[in-house]
């Protein structure tokens, strides 16, 4: 998709029941449509995709915020935060236990190149929650308050914060943390509409996610569950948030973006575009990582892009063996173009 088509995309009316463009501080987000900070794979390569389908606001994925703080970032977290010209507005989402390694690390990338800083209260791995970041903060929300407060005070750009429903299933923690963020000047929020013993899995829970939108006058961005625009009409309607975040489903399906735009009966991908976007993908990878790494971390995005294909499972078992950037491209052009 060219830059012309995608203004197309973006000068749409919305197929979906928006009430308007989103605004978050002095940040217009339009169409409201968010990729969601993922946890090795949002680098700037999937967001650059993301947008070219639509997304009109992308997030980094998490970065630790102690060693920003510090000057002590190891390579994943300088991957992480590397960007492109283009990847405008750009989120950096921040986690971390302190209040004042968070303020720093902030206080940093908003100079550098972060349009927003997002705060992590919501990550329910195991790992992060037992550092006492991510979900862990909805059990000590005047720590969670003290964090927000802090950075709050240290940058001067959009500051948004992304949690959950709650801690344990029938945990209200979220409701009273949206409270506390529009208390202490937070710009928007982004709801997972699930709990922390929920993980990634079961059905979101719109009946909550509508009380905290009813409750707090700073708009709320709706996430969970999204993989088709179906989800997310029924997501705007039963709640009325001022936007909608996609996470898991875009993995090797930037074109979600486009559905919600365009509406239901959009057309997917052919095979052929398939094919061209994983090998602009491995090619921006490239730019981004050495040659090995570059070909590990797109294992993972070729899988996805492959969903459906006849052969997918033969691909994937191939693609597992695979070391070299030429052999990546030989793979798709045998199994999505002459495979097909």
């Amino acid at each position: 998709m060219g830059k012309d088509e995608r203004h197309d995309l973006l000068t749409m009316p919305y197929a979906l029941p928006f009430a308007g463009p989103l605004s978050i501080g002095g940040l217009t987000v339009d169409p409201p449509l968010v990729l969601a900070p993922l946890a090795g794979l949002s680098s700037w390569p999937m967001r650059m995709l993301s947008r070219r389908c639509g997304a009109a606001l992308c997030f980094s994925e998490m970065v630790a915020a102690a060693p920003v703080a510090r000057n002590l970032a190891q390579a994943d977290a300088l991957y992480a935060l590397r960007t492109h010209p283009d990847d405008r507005p750009l989120a950096i989402q921040l986690f971390g236990p302190r209040a004042d390694e968070l303020a720093e690390a902030a206080r940093k990338l908003s100079a550098f190149e972060a349009d927003i800083i997002d705060l992590n209260m919501g990550c329910p791995v195991r790992k992060v929650v037992h550092s006492g970041s991510g979900c862990a903060l909805m059990r000590d929300l005047p720590r969670a308050a003290a964090i927000i407060r802090a950075v709050r005070a240290a940058v001067k750009v959009p500051l948004t914060v992304k949690f959950r429903l709650g801690w344990a299933q029938d945990g209200n923690e979220g409701l009273e943390l949206a409270r506390i963020c529009e208390a202490e000047g937070v710009d928007a929020i982004t709801v997972h509409a699930r709990t922390r013993v929920q993980g990634f899995a079961g059905d979101p829970d719109f009946d909550r996610l509508a009380e905290i939108v009813s409750t707090v006058k700073i708009p709320v961005i709706g996430n969970g569950g999204i993989k088709s625009f179906r989800d997310a009409e029924h997501m705007l309607r039963h709640t009325g948030c001022a936007g909608i975040m996609v996470a898991r489903g875009a993995r090797g399906n930037p074109w979600i973006f486009s559905e919600l735009i365009q509406g239901p009966n959009t057309p997917g991908p052919t095979v052929a575009e398939r094919a061209e976007v994983a090998l602009l993908h491995l090619q921006w990878m490239l730019d981004l990582f050495p040659p090995r790494k570059a070909v590990l971390e797109m294992r993972k995005h070729i899988s996805w892009y492959s969903k459906g294909l006849p052969l997918a499972c033969d691909l994937r078992r191939e693609l597992q063996g695979l070391c070299e950037p030429e052999q990546v491209r030989d793979l798709v052009e045998r199994y999505f173009i002459e495979g097909n």
